[in-house]
C-alpha cells in the first residue's frame, strides 16, 4: 500500500452551507440521469462517514456505476472493500487504511486512465490519501448510475455530503483542491445534497444530470 502525502493545511472539505443527504441503509438511493462519459478516463470522488447501525449483508453500497459488471461497493462492517466502479472485472478484498475511520467524514476517490490504470483511495479531509487498490484500465460504461446503492441490494447507511464525477484522471493535487472545497474544472456531474425538492437531487454542475431519488432520504444540516 502507498502512502501518498498531499501538502495543505487540513479542512472541512465542503465549499458552502453544509446540506447532506442521510441515506436509510435499506431502500433509500438515487438514480442519475443516463449519459455518455465523454473520454475513456475519469475521477469519481464522494465524502461520505457511516453513521448507521444497519446494511444489506456486511457491506453497504456507495455508488454503483455500470449495475450487473463494475459494481462499486463500500465498506462498512467487515473492513473490506468490494470495489470496481468503471470497470467489468471485479476486484476484491482490499484493505482499507485503518488510518481512515469511516464512521467520521472521509472520501472515497476512484480514478482511472489507458496510461495509468485503475486506482482506489481513501482521503481524509486533511489531504492525505492512501492508495488502497491498482489494476489494469477498462474505459467508462455508460449503462446506468446510482447513489448509495450497488444493483439495489447493498445500500448505504449513513450520509453523503458531496458528489462529483469528472472525465479526467485527476491528479493529486486536483484531488486535494476539491476535498479543501474546490468544484474542480468542468464536472460532469455535481451533488452538494443541499436539497430533495421535486423527489431530485440537483446537479450544480451546470449539465442537468440531476439524480432521481428512490426511497426518503433526508437532507440534513451538520
Amino acid at each position: 500500500m502507498s502512502l501518498l502525502l498531499l501538502l495543505g493545511t487540513p479542512s472541512a472539505g465542503v465549499a458552502e452551507t453544509n446540506y447532506i443527504a442521510r441515506f436509510n441503509g435499506t431502500t433509500d438511493s438515487a438514480v442519475i440521469d443516463l449519459f455518455s462519459y465523454p473520454t475513456s478516463e475519469g475521477t469519481m470522488l464522494i465524502r461520505c462517514r457511516a453513521t448507521g447501525a444497519g446494511t444489506t449483508g456486511t457491506k453497504a453500497g456507495l455508488a454503483d456505476m455500470t449495475p450487473g459488471a463494475g459494481v462499486s461497493y463500500y465498506p462498512f462492517s467487515n473492513g473490506l472493500a468490494y470495489q470496481s466502479s468503471f470497470r467489468a472485472t471485479r476486484v476484491d478484498g482490499i484493505t482499507l487504511s485503518g488510518s481512515v475511520d469511516r464512521t467520521q467524514w472521509h472520501w472515497v476517490v476512484i480514478r482511472t486512465s489507458a496510461g495509468s490504470g485503475w486506482e482506489m483511495l481513501q482521503a481524509s479531509d486533511a489531504g492525505t490519501l492512501y492508495s488502497v487498490a491498482t489494476t489494469a484500465h477498462e474505459a467508462f460504461t455508460s449503462s446506468q448510475q446510482q447513489i448509495g446503492t450497488s444493483n439495489g441490494l447493498a445500500f448505504w447507511d449513513g450520509d453523503i455530503d458531496r458528489f462529483l464525477l469528472m472525465d479526467t484522471r485527476l491528479s493529486d493535487l486536483a484531488i486535494q483542491a476539491i476535498i479543501a472545497g474546490g468544484n474542480g474544472t468542468s464536472p460532469l456531474v455535481r451533488y452538494e445534497f443541499s436539497s430533495n425538492a421535486g423527489g431530485v437531487f440537483a446537479d450544480e454542475s451546470g449539465n442537468g444530470r440531476d439524480a432521481t431519488i428512490t426511497g426518503t432520504p433526508t437532507i440534513e444540516t451538520v
